[in-house]
């Protein structure tokens, strides 16, 4: 007997280790342990004397060895087994082993032993199947809520009484977040040991208060840059787990990645930022309603209202129009703006497939006649022999969700509608220069299309002038957060335009720095302002070469222009000059004239009238100076006056002298002529006439 049960545990221990019992249905192989069991039993009791109804106690140990594995009709089976087995025990020690039975009261006796059996082991069955189907319902109840918790997380986690990682994976059926990161927590690690973009060291130092108090906490947001090199944000909440004691074992939770999220927060707050840094006003208005849905912060400034008190206001309330005037403007707008539609619909298809579910969308009109909007998720569920019996799932009302995202949208689509047909280059790019993203006006501006643009860095549109000027520009942008100034680019096609613009640096609420750039192209209006500096230059030289003095003043004498020229004439002091006193010059020319009085009183008399006028001036020195006035006309206005000196001091010194010269040829008593060179009389002296007979008109 004891070879046979070495032997038959040995058969057992070599099945199980060699796997072999993973093709039964019951691989613990409970049933099959409780028949040899019986059967060993059943021998036993064959081969006993009086003391079999001791043997039978053995049944009690046998039954309860599979009270946990088997179900009620299992039991049922090993029951019957047992009661047949020692029925056959019975009728063998009455027809073999008679002497082992005294006398018919000791059949008896065999009999009720055996009635006893056949009333006491169905208790077993009873009990085994109610604690198989408590089994069975936790079971269930541990899969229906790791199901639920799979739907409305990403990832679990646990951690010790020390705040150090114990365990952590992801959700089943989705894509695993339980590690963005390019360096995430590990197991035996604290979550804030290990490096961080946010939060900042006074949430942790709070979030870690919380832990010690071991107290539950909700939607802890931290983020770390991500193994695509971008900053990814992920939430965590968790609760206190004690022990029977009540001792403080650690945390357990779930956690979202909610980096989505926050980078459409972030979109939308950069497309704020865009309007914000125009300097045009900038007003979003609903037709609808007359009222502003959105203003930026030059439009703030330039009426006097804060944000929020022109966003009580509408059109009507700030421009010069009614509100059908405004209307029927808006219907024009709208007329002739691009025409579209759009639909959201949800439906559940029907294929009979029993398949799980996630978040599927529907929407029902609520008690209040709002638009209410749910997000179920569910499994199917199955009986034992794996008949379909139903759904069961979870249910979030995101009615607030889907509203704010629909604003999002809204207030997005109206950013970007701004930013997109604004008539001012917008773009973004890095501390580097690589372009994050550009508007149409851009695109327009380089000629380059938007994917083309977005591979570029700043500095390959840049003439070689400029883009030696780039890293200075960088620089600046650095350390000042801001710089403006004018870039010189070449378009797609070979041309050269210039940009004027004024860029600012942001640094908070971003994974790495961005500079946010808005510019105009100022092609035109600086090629009229070379123009016209070249004019000026061509100008300036132009009054230079001349050999006369010129002096230009307003209608109030102050000096507009004055060439070097008549600096000299006028032997000026050039800090004099410079200065553009009109008093002290005035003082300073009437201080060299014979009639310093006379000469004042008609400058004065010039600037107050647009007459011309020439006169001869003589100074004290003996030079002589021919002036000429004119006003000075601009746009039909008379704005000052223009005078030229020309120093006729040598002229009038050599006519005086020819006048002398002839004074004494007139009054000579030689006869003189002179003639051309033909022979021809072209003057003759009244001696001349004497001498000769003939008149001067028949000589001449």
């Amino acid at each position: 007997v004891a070879a046979a049960c070495l032997a038959l545990n040995l058969g057992l221990y070599v099945v199980i280790r060699s796997g072999f019992n993973l093709r039964f249905g019951d691989p613990s192989l409970t049933r099959f342990q409780l028949l040899a069991a019986i059967t060993v039993l059943m021998y036993l009791v064959y081969h006993m004397g009086e003391d079999r109804n001791i043997a039978l106690a053995g049944f009690f140990i046998v039954f309860l060895f599979g009270i946990f594995r088997l179900n009620a009709r299992e039991f049922t089976v090993v029951t019957l087994y047992a009661l047949a087995a020692y029925a056959l025990v019975i009728n063998l020690l009455m027809h073999l082993r008679p002497q082992a039975i005294h006398d018919v009261p000791g059949v008896l006796g065999e009999w009720i032993s055996w009635l006893w059996l056949a009333a006491f082991l169905p208790c077993f069955a009873a009990i085994g199947g109610h604690i198989n189907t408590l089994r069975r319902k936790l079971r269930e109840s541990e899969v229906r809520f790791r199901n639920l918790t799979e739907m409305s997380s990403d990832f679990y986690w646990e951690s010790d009484a020390e705040h150090r990682l114990m365990q952590r994976g992801g959700s089943a059926g989705k894509v695993s977040t339980v590690s963005p990161f390019v360096r995430g927590t590990q197991i035996g690690e604290r979550r804030w040991e290990i490096p961080y973009l946010s939060p900042d060291e006074a949430s942790w130092r709070a979030h870690r208060a919380v832990l010690d108090a071991h107290q539950p906490f909700r939607e802890f947001e931290l983020s770390r840059l991500g193994t695509d090199g971008t900053e990814h944000f992920v939430s965590i909440s968790g609760d206190p787990v004690f022990d029977t004691s009540g001792a403080f074992k650690g945390y357990r939770g779930v956690g979202k990645d909610i980096t989505e999220r926050i980078r459409r927060i972030g979109d939308l707050q950069r497309l704020r930022a865009a309007m914000d840094i125009t300097n045009d006003s900038i007003y979003l208005t609903d037709p609808a309603t007359m009222r502003f849905v959105e203003i930026n912060s030059a439009a703030c400034r330039r009426l006097g209202y804060t944000r929020a008190q022109l966003l009580e206001l509408g059109p009507q309330d700030v421009l010069v129009a009614d509100r059908e005037q405004l209307r029927r403007l808006y219907d024009e707008v709208i007329a002739a703006g691009e025409q579209g539609t759009s639909a959201e619909m949800h439906y559940l298809t029907r294929d009979g497939a029993h398949r799980p579910f996630r978040d599927f969308e529907l929407s029902r009109l609520g008690s209040d006649g709002t638009e209410q909007h749910i997000l179920i998720s569910g499994d199917p569920v199955f009986d034992e022999s794996g008949a379909f019996k139903g759904y069961r799932g979870v249910g979030t009302d995101i009615t607030a969700r889907k509203r704010a995202e629909s604003a999002l949208r809204e207030s997005e689509d109206r950013y970007r509608d701004i930013v997109e047909n604004s008539g001012m280059v917008i773009c973004t790019h890095d501390l580097e220069g690589k372009l994050l993203s550009v508007n149409a006006a851009m695109v327009r501006f380089t000629g380059y299309s938007r994917e083309a643009l977005l591979r570029m860095n700043v500095a390959d549109m840049l003439t070689r002038g400029a883009r030696d000027r780039f890293a200075a520009y960088l620089a600046e942008i650095r350390t000042k957060g801001t710089a403006r100034g004018l870039m010189q680019i070449r378009t797609a096609d070979g041309k050269t335009r210039w940009w004027e613009y004024h860029n600012t640096l942001r640094t908070e609420g971003v994974a790495a720095p961005v500079v946010r750039g808005i510019g105009e192209d100022v092609t035109e209006r600086k090629t009229a302002q070379d123009a016209l500096r070249e004019s000026e230059v061509q100008l300036r030289a132009i009054l230079e070469s001349t050999g006369e003095g010129i002096l230009a003043v307003d209608r109030k004498g102050k000096v507009i222009r004055a060439n070097r020229r008549f600096a000299e004439q006028w032997r000026i002091p050039k800090p004099l000059l410079d200065s553009r006193d009109k008093q002290a010059l005035l003082e300073f020319c009437a201080s060299q004239m014979n009639d310093a009085e006379a000469f004042v009183n008609k400058v004065h008399g010039l600037y107050a009238s647009d007459a011309e006028d020439m006169d001869t001036l003589t100074c004290k020195d003996g030079r002589v100076f021919e002036s000429h006035s004119s006003p000075l006309i601009l746009a039909g206005a008379f704005v000052g006056r223009v005078w030229s000196f020309r120093d006729t001091t040598e002229r009038k010194h050599m006519e005086e002298r020819l006048q002398k010269l002839s004074h004494a040829v007139e009054q000579s008593p030689a006869a003189t002529a002179i003639t051309d060179t033909h022979g021809r009389f072209e003057y003759v002296n009244p001696k001349f006439v004497e001498v000769t007979g003939y008149t001067q008109e028949e000589l001449v």
